[in-house]
């Protein structure tokens, strides 16, 4: 009869561990949407008024409080100053499929990156800027979504 009651014991013990971590994916993606378009702020920022270059650019953009998303802006700069014939596509394109395994984002959100990605540094500085701010208004809706289902499911998954 113990045995039996230290299993249901488990069995419901187990079942909230699984449950919090769902929800805590729910806030994991909130806060590392955020994290981009924060990132994607300082970028926009530090090619527009100091003329940066787009891998010092990065660099300085993985200053943001995401571990996870720093590392993608970390490893986009990497990529491109140690390879010269690398493309900043080419660069970001594979930090974020490097760092892909240990975010928390969804599909709407890895298409809005690698769309910006795609385009990230093909032209002048004012279409660079017009990409950054087009993400950023991209990432803005994702996060909206992504907090409104925080809001609907992780309750739930806590109960």
């Amino acid at each position: 009869m113990l045995i039996k009651i230290i299993g249901c014991g488990v069995i419901v013990a187990s079942s909230a561990k699984i449950g919090w971590d769902v929800a805590q994916g729910y806030a994991a993606r909130v806060r590392e949407i955020r994290a981009f378009q924060s990132g994607l702020g300082i970028l926009r920022n530090e090619i527009s008024f100091h003329n940066t270059v787009l891998s010092d650019a990065l660099k300085s953009a993985s200053n943001v409080r995401n571990k996870q998303v720093a590392q993608m802006f970390q490893r986009a700069s990497d990529r491109l100053a140690a390879v010269s014939n690398m493309t900043a596509a080419e660069a970001w394109s594979e930090a974020l499929s490097a760092c892909k395994p240990i975010l928390s984002i969804k599909k709407d959100e890895t298409e809005v990156l690698l769309e910006f990605g795609s385009q990230l540094g093909t032209g002048t500085i004012d279409d660079t800027l017009c990409t950054i701010q087009n993400a950023e208004e991209k990432l803005k809706l994702c996060e909206r979504a992504s907090a409104d289902e925080e809001r609907r499911y992780a309750k739930l998954y806590r109960s």
